[in-house]
């Protein structure tokens, strides 16, 4: 009886173009120590910005890329690395809400922000 599922041992020679989440050298040649895989996504999220008031504000962003650790987004408004939120993606009965803490807050060349979080 032959074995159907092979697995090859060669290391791949070819650049990775996806965050691999394990260690190994991304497209830009940057070690990704992310924990998960990212998902592009591309919807509509909402940060609350004030949790504690009566009437809180909050912020609509567009969500890029969300994991089972973390979020990456574009704002409006530039993020304080350490400060911690409340987002929720999507709409209706299927929706995911989840409080994280920014990581990464870089502004981009149109002025809005690149913002990256790791939910807690």
């Amino acid at each position: 009886m032959t074995d159907r599922h092979t697995t090859s041992t060669a290391p791949s020679t070819a650049p990775s173009t996806a965050p691999s989440g394990n260690g190994h050298p991304s497209s830009r040649g940057v070690i990704d120590r992310r924990r998960s895989i990212r998902h592009p996504l591309g919807a509509t999220g909402t940060v609350t910005l004030d949790e504690s008031a009566t009437d809180p504000r909050q912020l609509q962003v567009m969500v890029l890329n969300v994991s089972l650790h973390g979020v990456g987004f574009r704002s409006p408004v530039e993020f304080r690395e350490g400060a911690s939120f409340q987002m929720r993606i999507g709409a209706g009965p299927l929706h995911l809400s989840s409080k994280f803490q920014v990581v990464s807050s870089r502004m981009r060349e149109d002025g809005t922000w690149d913002v990256g979080g790791r939910f807690v």
